[in-house]
């Protein structure tokens, strides 16, 4: 009996020693004495001149992931070599340590528009309310056209409704497409629904198709239907199918009865897209589940007979 109760015994700790094994080797890496070497390697191996050396160094930083963050942070703030300072922007925001959010509000100031971009960006993805204030003022001052449109996005993931007035003079003003765009993402995304008349002007004035497109996507997502009126006249008006495809689909869920007229003419329309968008809003807007121009116009005129009556 004993004889047996100590090879149970042995054979508990041989299991435990193996589990112990197998825990420890999966983050060998983590306590790996070599490792603050490796990432100094990989850092200094992002001022190459070949690309592919410097995707892979970064590449495996990434996938050091934390661990690398210090080193990630100097390098930033402290290296001469422009393509050290982008890459290493980019990757914290990617690795989403907020310990790094006051070494990229620091290079917000860099002379090299790219590390400036990038650190814009990474900041929107780290989500830290620190970086409002440094963002607004980026934004409004910055030269770079690329620097303003992840500065706008930015603005948007950070959640700080504050940021809505700043975003509103972006999207009427800035000469950079990409820039109103992004600003009209951003403030769907916020929310506020003050921001609701501008965006269905510049769904009717702007000059970009990609702004207008991002305009009737920010009016889908604040869900307002005093908007329906602006994406019915662009539905009928606007040359672009992008935009009229973007309004029949919004109009689906932000439409009014007052709307069906607009979109039974969409039926028409000579793009596929806007007309299955048309017909897939004109169900969900009067329950009716209608085929073809022809008996939703007929269903139209007998339904306004009988409210005239």
């Amino acid at each position: 009996m004993k004889k047996s109760l100590g090879s149970l015994a042995g054979l508990l700790l041989a299991s435990i020693f193996l589990i112990t094994f197998v825990d420890t080797g999966s983050c060998v890496e983590k306590y790996d004495t070599k490792l603050p070497r490796k990432i100094d390697d990989l850092i200094s191996t992002l001022a190459k001149p070949h690309i592919r050396e410097r995707e892979k160094a970064a590449r495996e930083l990434l996938r050091i992931g934390k661990p690398a963050v210090a080193d990630l942070c100097i390098a930033l703030t402290t290296s001469e070599n422009k393509f050290v300072r982008m890459t290493c922007a980019e990757l914290l925001g990617e690795i989403g340590d907020i310990r790094a959010v006051p070494h990229l509000i620091k290079t917000l100031g860099d002379y090299n528009k790219r590390v400036r971009a990038f650190s814009a960006r990474s900041l929107g993805e780290l989500g830290d309310q620190e970086a409002v204030k440094p963002l607004i003022k980026l934004i409004k001052k910055d030269e770079d056209p690329t620097t303003r449109a992840y500065t706008a996005t930015a603005l948007g993931k950070l959640g700080d409704t504050a940021v809505v007035p700043t975003l509103i003079n972006v999207v009427r003003r800035d000469p950079f497409a990409e820039a109103r765009k992004q600003a009209a993402i951003s403030l769907g995304w916020l929310g506020d629904l003050s921001a609701v008349k501008i965006i269905c002007d510049v769904l009717l004035e702007d000059k970009d198709v990609w702004v207008r497109v991002a305009s009737t996507d920010a009016l889908l997502k604040l869900g307002d239907k005093s908007a329906s009126p602006f994406l019915s006249e662009a539905l009928l008006e606007d040359r672009s199918p992008e935009v009229r495809s973007s309004c029949a689909f919004a109009l689906g869920k932000v439409g009014t009865m007052e709307d069906v007229p607009a979109l039974i003419k969409s039926l028409n329309d000579e793009y596929r897209s806007v007309v299955v968008y048309a017909q897939d809003s004109l169900v969900s807007i009067t329950g009716k589940n209608i085929k073809g121009y022809n008996n939703w116009q007929e269903w139209w005129e007998e339904k306004t007979k009988g409210l005239a009556r």
